[in-house]
């Protein structure tokens, strides 16, 4: 058997076992780099040294090679446990580390993609006067939730509780050549509850009817609550999450502000929970739906040192206006 008669028997309980958009990345490795090289040849003839020279290839080629290598290890596993080969040629050959430039840790102080809370309210008003009230809302929501925008488009109404004030998060929008637009778990496959404040609440319901004026209008039908998405398309379907980055830069751009991405409403929301003061790291991490500690001190560790500078230049007031006296 050759090496892709064997990666195409994997691959058919790979697709089984993870979401679609990871098929989409891991097919791209094999199609990309693994394929070309390997396809034809027969899994027994691969040897260590053939592995050896792959390894070299990849880790000359690209700046991270450890998940493609990873991958072509995986086919030729495979053909131990089909007992086509009696060992892994690749066992043995060391993979490349994770190699970061010596001042890339540094340089993530001075990578801003938030905005201040200044910068929030400012870029909310100019989306209130130039955007639609659909791309308004959603961005308001984005940036008093901390949603991530594949979460936030496949939110239904079913999903907001309008008397108990609370948002529900257990699902995603996800995208692959495959499936194209279609409902997945979230990032983390972990269902949680987000709090909303009154304006947002109010904002919704105010969305909630206009959308259902337009969605007439449009002449198309107004869904069940558990169908209706509170964010479609012009057919009332899913919206694709890359609109976003549309939205966001037009908006930027228009009014000269600073540019983040919109996954950086994100950031903004979980550093303005630290700077509030009113919440613990681990509020913010069952609010923002992270997996464990390590992402939401990341940014307490930012809010911190952000709070330190400002006592600094406190100091430097305090010092100067002591030699005034």
């Amino acid at each position: 058997m050759t090496y892709q008669q064997v990666f195409e028997i994997w691959e058919e309980g790979y697709e089984l076992k993870v979401e679609s958009t990871t098929v989409d990345k891991t097919m791209g490795y094999f199609r990309n780099h693994i394929l070309p090289e390997f396809a034809k040849r027969p899994i027994d003839s691969i040897t260590y040294l053939d592995c050896k020279q792959f390894v070299t290839k990849m880790t000359k080629k690209l700046k991270s090679s450890r998940k493609i290598l990873f991958y072509f290890s995986r086919i030729l596993k495979e053909a131990v446990q089909m007992d086509l080969i009696p060992k892994n040629p690749m066992i043995g050959i060391e993979l490349p580390s994770e190699k970061k430039n010596q001042f890339e840790h540094e340089n993530e102080v001075f990578k801003e993609n938030y905005y201040y809370r200044e910068e929030l309210a400012e870029f909310l008003d100019c989306c209130r006067k130039d955007l639609s009230s659909l791309k308004y809302t959603a961005f308001h929501v984005l940036a008093h939730t901390g949603l991530r925008k594949g979460e936030l488009f496949a939110l239904t109404w079913a999903d907001i509780n309008f008397e108990a004030a609370v948002l529900r998060v257990n699902k995603a929008v996800g995208y692959s050549t495959t499936r194209g637009l279609h409902i997945k778990n979230t990032k983390t496959s972990k269902p949680h509850v987000v709090d909303l404040d009154e304006d947002t609440l109010s904002l919704l319901q105010e969305w909630l009817k206009m959308q259902r004026l337009e969605v007439s209008k449009a002449r198309l039908k107004v869904k069940i609550d558990s169908k209706q998405l509170l964010f479609s398309n012009i057919h009332n379907e899913l919206m694709h999450p890359s609109k976003t980055s549309q939205w966001i830069r037009s908006v930027q751009k228009k009014h000269n502000l600073r540019e983040i991405s919109t996954h950086g409403l994100r950031h903004t929301h979980c550093s303005l929970l630290f700077e509030s003061g009113f919440f613990t790291p681990a509020q913010v991490l069952e609010r923002m739906g992270h997996t464990d500690l390590e992402t939401t001190m990341k940014i307490y560790t930012h809010v911190t040192r952000q709070s330190l500078a400002n006592s600094t230049k406190n100091y430097l007031s305090f010092i100067q206006s002591d030699k005034n006296e």
